[in-house]
C-alpha cells in the first residue's frame, strides 16, 4: 500500500505528462495555447493532490479548493474506498473474490461491486459479439506459462457466465475471469463519487483512467491531451476518457500477442496503434476503449453507440486518425 501523500499545487504550475501503459496526457486546468508551455489562466484554484498506485496502475486524485483541509479529509476517504474496491477485483490476492471465482467457478454472495462490473462486462461482450470478452483469462495464463493455447481458447465464452445478485456461476469447468478491461474504469468513478459527496465540485480522478468535473480555473473544464505527439484534446466535464494501447506481450505461434487479445480473430494484430474514447463515466470509457482494440474497423463505430460513448479518437497502425461521434 502506497503512502498518502498529500500536495497543494500553485495555480500556476505545469503538470506533467503522466507516465502510463497508455498514451494520454494531463493538461488540467490549463487553456488551450498552455499545450505550448503557457501556465495556468487567472483565477485557477489551487490543486490538492494525492499520487500513489491502484491495481498496478499510476493513480492520483485531484481537487481544486481553497480548503486544503477538507479536501484531504475527502481525499483521504476516497483512497480509503479505492483501497477497499483493489481486495474485490485484485486476480493475484488470493482472497479477492474475483480470484475465488476463478480458482472453483462458482462465488455466493459475491460483492455488489463485482456483480455490477461483470454485468457490464457482458453487456459489452455482447455488443462487440465477444470482441471484447472478460473469459479471456484462461488464454492469459496460458500466453504467461507457455501452456496449451488451443486448449484455453476453449475455455472463452462470455455466454457461459451466470450473473445474479447471490451467485456467479461458470457453466464449463476451468473457465475464469479478468475484468482489468473495466474495473480501472470503476474505480475512477467511484472515487469521484466520494469527492462528490463531500462537496467538491471541481475534481479529477485518475485510476489509469480519467474522470473530471467542474473547471479548476475560471474558464476551463480539465483538458486531457491525447496521444503522444498530441493529436486531440478532450474536455472533462462531467465527461471520463480511456485510451488503450494494443501493445505486444507475448510471443504465439511466432507471432507478437497483443496484450489486448482477440479471441473473435485470434492470432490478427489490431486495427489500431490507439483507442481513446469519451464517455458520461470512466467505466464505460475504459471497456469501449478496450472492446474497440480488440474489434475489426467496421465495429468501433456500433461498439461506441451501444454502450452510449461521446465520442473516439482511433490512431490507426498506419498512423492514420479517425475521429467518431458517438
Amino acid at each position: 500500500m502506497s503512502k498518502l501523500m498529500w500536495r497543494e499545487s500553485s495555480p500556476d504550475e505545469r503538470l506533467c505528462r503522466p507516465r502510463r501503459r497508455r498514451v494520454i496526457g494531463l493538461l488540467a486546468g490549463l487553456p488551450l495555447a498552455a499545450v505550448a508551455g503557457d501556465a495556468f489562466a487567472a483565477g485557477a484554484l489551487p490543486i490538492v493532490r494525492w499520487r500513489g498506485s491502484v491495481l498496478g496502475a499510476d493513480a492520483s486524485l485531484s481537487v481544486a479548493s481553497k480548503d486544503r483541509d477538507r479536501a484531504v479529509a475527502a481525499m483521504k476517504e476516497a483512497v480509503g474506498e479505492l483501497r477497499r474496491l483493489e481486495t474485490v477485483f485484485d486476480l493475484h490476492n488470493n482472497t479477492s473474490p474475483i480470484h475465488q471465482l476463478n480458482k472453483d467457478g462458482r462465488l455466493l454472495a459475491p460483492p455488489a461491486e463485482l456483480v455490477t462490473v461483470l454485468h457490464a462486462a457482458l453487456r459489452l461482450a455482447k455488443a462487440s459479439q465477444g470482441a471484447f470478452d472478460p473469459t479471456v483469462q484462461p488464454l492469459w495464463r496460458a500466453f504467461a506459462d507457455q501452456t496449451d493455447i488451443a486448449a484455453a481458447r476453449a475455455l472463452v465464452d462470455w455466454r457461459q457466465v451466470s450473473v445474479a445478485d447471490d451467485e456467479i456461476t461458470f457453466q464449463r469447468a476451468g473457465m475464469a475471469v479478468t475484468l482489468n478491461g473495466l474495473a480501472n474504469g470503476f474505480l475512477t468513478d467511484q472515487a469521484a463519487i466520494v469527492l462528490k459527496k463531500h462537496g467538491f465540485a471541481n475534481i479529477l480522478t485518475n485510476v489509469g483512467e480519467f474522470f473530471g468535473a467542474g473547471q479548476p480555473t475560471d474558464r476551463r473544464a480539465w483538458q486531457i491531451g491525447i496521444g503522444d505527439p498530441l493529436i486531440d484534446i478532450a474536455m472533462l466535464q462531467e465527461r471520463a476518457i480511456a485510451t488503450s494501447e494494443p501493445t505486444a506481450l507475448f510471443a504465439d505461434a511466432g507471432k507478437r500477442q497483443s496484450h489486448i487479445l482477440r479471441p473473435t480473430v485470434p492470432g490478427e494484430p489490431s486495427p489500431w496503434a490507439s483507442v481513446s474514447v469519451v464517455a458520461g463515466s470512466a467505466l464505460i470509457a475504459d471497456g469501449a476503449s478496450t472492446a474497440i482494440a480488440a474489434a475489426g474497423k467496421d465495429q468501433a463505430q456500433p461498439i461506441l453507440r451501444s454502450v452510449g460513448a461521446r465520442r473516439a479518437v482511433l490512431k490507426g497502425t498506419d498512423g492514420e486518425v479517425l475521429r467518431l461521434a458517438g
